[in-house]
């Protein structure tokens, strides 16, 4: 129990949490990231995440955010992840919303591993076929020999309110997962 209680510590200090449950209503939400629900992901493929106002939610060090988390795949290999979050279509384009994505990889013991920041993604226009819609993506790399085990995507509340236009608490992300083939 007393080790529960420091790993639940220390991951607070890391992500810099509170750890109270957010949400409205009669929703509960995890209180820390051990017990969130983790979705497998493929060894190769393509995941869609839809965020919204029904989405679990967790205090993170930039603010209360709505949360995707997976398990990374078990089959040993070295992995890319490309993560794409799209603008939501508008007529107006001055009007158009984007889920700002942060991803924070944990270890087994749900210890954050390494995060991305605002400089690891890169905003994409569409053009000659290679972008399809408006999105910010990053490109994430592991291996399943290292202690990396959980991925988790959220979007930094601060950041967003303070310098990002159309920043929003909702949106559409693709995590297309590619294992690299043996050498």
């Amino acid at each position: 129990m007393i080790y529960l209680r420091r790993l639940i510590v220390a991951l607070s200090i890391t992500l810099g949490t509170s750890l109270t449950a957010t949400g409205g209503g009669t929703n509960t939400f995890p209180t820390d990231p051990e017990a969130f629900t983790y979705t497998p992901l493929p060894s190769n493929g393509s995941v869609l995440v839809s965020m919204s106002a029904l989405s679990p939610r967790f205090e993170f060090k930039t603010g209360v955010s709505p949360y995707a988390a997976f398990r990374l795949p078990e089959l040993p290999g070295r992995y890319f992840i490309d993560i794409v979050s799209e603008l939501d279509p508008s007529t107006n384009p001055a009007q158009s919303h984007v889920f700002y994505p942060s991803v924070a990889l944990l270890s087994e013991a749900f210890l954050v591993m390494r995060t991305t920041e605002g400089a690891a993604w890169r905003f994409d226009l569409p053009e000659f076929g290679q972008t399809t819609v408006a999105a910010y993506r990053s490109l994430v790399e592991f291996d399943t020999n290292g202690a990396e085990r959980y991925l988790i995507v959220y979007t930094q509340r601060d950041a967003a309110t303070r310098a990002l236009a159309g920043a929003a608490d909702s949106g559409r992300l693709t995590l297309k997962i590619t294992r690299q083939a043996a050498e």
